[in-house]
């Protein structure tokens, strides 16, 4: 189970996967035209990245590990 918080965001999202072991997953984030505008390599059950410099809408966010999907809805605030 993957976690993203706060949602909506102002711009630092948190991201709890405690199941990742010492696995790394790929986290991207992609606009509601399908334009990648975030990606990140993880590898801690606890991350923090920064969508400051994205505008303020909606984002489709998925997290790819060994073969499995997770995917959702951010929502950038002001």
């Amino acid at each position: 189970v993957i976690a993203l918080y706060p949602n909506p965001t102002k711009g630092e999202l948190w991201i709890n996967f405690p199941e990742i072991g010492n696995q790394i997953a790929h986290l991207k984030i992609v606009d509601l035209l399908g334009k990648l505008v975030y990606q990140e390599k993880i590898a801690q059950p606890l991350s923090r990245i920064d969508l400051s410099g994205l505008r303020p809408g909606s984002y489709v966010y998925s997290v790819q590990q060994s073969g499995a999907v997770s995917s959702g809805k951010i929502v950038k605030v002001e």
